[in-house]
């Protein structure tokens, strides 16, 4: 279903709604025909599914009342940006899914507990340096991330060239880095670079207590 914001006529819109999708770029809202989603079956999708179907049925078969409860106050507290940049609340199940599926792929278990500190996870700032001798690497965070905690790290599919100042996608699941890993931490080999090159590449981080922080996207350049 699409999300719509009243205005004179549509300010913003977002989503699928009948055969039309809504979607916005730097540009502003645009729409475009709904065509059925092409359905790679790559190893990456079928185990994210696989989590998810993992992790729904502990939610609804293993998980007790008492522990719903604390993942449904944890959310009531904890609302989220939608797409159209609007907070929501979501439900207690939704919550606990965004943070189990991805930790239970990376880390073969499921985090039961809820948070206990209400709000987003803060996703470090990455510093980044870029040569074709090395790759792409961090070689900081910002703040410097919990010992347990891990950051999903994802990288543009292709390159661009450095007068491209967005990318809207697709990323590629490149790393999952945990905490203690001290930078310097090389994301992207060598035998992908090259002069001239700008890479986009994403961040968020999902704490061992349970909460996932915001996505944060970057680039970094190739000019050595």
């Amino acid at each position: 279903m699409a999300k719509i914001k009243p205005g004179p006529m549509i300010s913003q819109a977002s989503g699928k709604q009948g055969g039309t999708v809504f979607s916005h770029n730097r540009y502003g809202m645009y729409t475009r025909n709904w065509r059925a989603p092409v359905q790679p079956r790559s190893p990456r999708q079928v185990a994210q599914r696989a989590a998810f179907s993992n992790v729904s049925n502990y939610w609804n078969k293993t998980m007790t009342d008492t522990d719903r409860a604390a993942w449904e106050e944890y959310a009531s507290q904890t609302p989220l940006t939608d797409s159209l940049g609007e907070r929501q609340q979501v439900a207690g199940n939704a919550m606990f899914l965004r943070h189990a599926a991805v930790w239970f792929r990376h880390q073969a278990a499921v985090l039961t507990a809820a948070p206990t500190t209400p709000g987003e996870a803060v996703t470090p700032l990455a510093t980044l340096s870029g040569t074709v001798a090395v790759g792409v690497s961090v070689t900081a965070w910002t703040p410097a991330p919990a010992a347990t905690d891990y950051i999903l790290v994802s990288r543009a599919v292709s390159p661009c060239t450095q007068a491209k100042n967005f990318y809207g996608g697709p990323f590629y699941e490149a790393q999952w880095e945990l905490g203690s890993q001290a930078p310097p931490l090389v994301i992207i080999g060598p035998t992908e670079m090259a002069i001239g090159q700008r890479w986009f590449l994403t961040f968020r981080l999902f704490a061992a207590d349970g909460r996932v922080g915001p996505q944060v996207r970057l680039h970094v350049d190739i000019n050595a």
